[in-house]
This record gives C-alpha cells, sequence and structure tokens, in this order.
C-alpha cells in the first residue's frame, strides 16, 4: 500500500482528511477480503457461502427463509439461490417446512454444516488475531471504536439496501462470488467487521 504523504502547503497530515480515510478504509478492506477468501480455501468455502452459514447459525434452530437469508447478506434474492444451491449439495444446508409457519420453507445447516461453521469460526478468531498481531491494543480500540461509529452512521444513512450483483464466477463451482465494489464502502465496510469479529450492526441484526 502506497504512502500518502501529508499536505506541505497546509501542514495537515493527509490521512486526517476525509477522503485519504475513505481510501485508505477501502483499501484496508480489500486486503482483508483478500485474506479472508485465502483463509476460506482451506475450507473449500467462498466469501458467499460462508456468509450464509454465518447468518444460517445465528438463525438458530427456526431457521430462515431464502430471502431473509438474501435480505441479511444486501444480496438479491438469486445471488443468494446458487449459493445455497451448492451448500445443498455439499450437504451443509438443508431445506424444510418451518415449524411457526407451514406456508414457508426454511433453510438450516445440517450437523455437518454446523460442525464445520464450528471449526472455521474457532480457527477464524486465531486467524484475526495473528492478522492484527502488528497493531497494538489501545490502537484496536480505537479502530473498533471508529468503525463501529461509520458503520452505524452509514447504516442510518442508507435506508434501503443496495443489492451489489456479482461480475465473476467461481470457477470450481460455476458460483457466481460477489465482487470487491469500490463504490460501495458500506458494503465493503460491513465485510472487514464481520471478518474481524466487530459488528456495526444494532443488537438483533448481526450477521
Amino acid at each position: 500500500m502506497d504512502v500518502i504523504k501529508g499536505d506541505t502547503r497546509t501542514g495537515t497530515d493527509s490521512f486526517s482528511r476525509p477522503g485519504e480515510i475513505v481510501s485508505e478504509l477501502l483499501h484496508a478492506a480489500m486486503f482483508v477480503r483478500l485474506r479472508l477468501g485465502e483463509f476460506l480455501e482451506h475450507y473449500e468455502l467462498t466469501e458467499g457461502r460462508y456468509s450464509v452459514l454465518t447468518v444460517l447459525d445465528g438463525a438458530g434452530a427456526s431457521g430462515l427463509s431464502q430471502s431473509e437469508v438474501a435480505e441479511q447478506l444486501m444480496q438479491s434474492e438469486s445471488n443468494v439461490s446458487t449459493l445455497v444451491e451448492r451448500l445443498q449439495r455439499d450437504g451443509l444446508v438443508s431445506r424444510r417446512w418451518s415449524d411457526t409457519d407451514r406456508r414457508k420453507r426454511v433453510l438450516l445447516l445440517t450437523a455437518d454444516g454446523q460442525q464445520l461453521f464450528d471449526r472455521v469460526e474457532m480457527a477464524r478468531h486465531r486467524w484475526a488475531e495473528s492478522l492484527l498481531s502488528n497493531i497494538s491494543p489501545d490502537v484496536r480500540l480505537g479502530l473498533s471504536s471508529g468503525l463501529r461509529q461509520l458503520s452505524a452512521k452509514t447504516v442510518e444513512s442508507t435506508s434501503a439496501a443496495t443489492h451489489v450483483e456479482p461480475a465473476a464466477s467461481d470457477v470450481a463451482g460455476g458460483e457466481t462470488v460477489w465482487p470487491i465494489h469500490p463504490n460501495s464502502p458500506h458494503f465493503a465496510l460491513e465485510q472487514m467487521l464481520s471478518t474481524l469479529g466487530i459488528s456495526g450492526r444494532p443488537v438483533g441484526e448481526e450477521q
């Protein structure tokens, strides 16, 4: 990552300027997501599949409909459908009628899916710790606080979720994956927060 020099005309460090902060934030988000992709490859998962497993784990035994999964991930239902089909083929997700609403079919983690997710989560926390190993506790605290504030602000200003359409395919399964979209800082921020175990979403809406 290139070092951005201070503004010699004003004596102001360029990192304090909003434009430069956003630029660095996007660079950091892309870096973290790249490393996350490399980590998930060890478990034969993509970021999209991992995200679906995450929201289904949070739903517990009640499960979620496919549209509810899409809503939580801020994705189109057709995009999520492709991910779910792959997870079903791999025996990680099942679909059945809801216990509370017999008109609705819900998605749930299978025993294998839950076991894999738990294993990935244990390893992910160690991986995240390694990723942040060169950042002091005080700086981590400040980073967490700042990201939470920024995420809360972007959530408030985004009243309607914007679906990010896929631009590439997963070579292994022909599955569409979500691109890093430089014009969607809120999407990139949410993914980075989730990856590092920091959530900017209100309690009850965390992925």
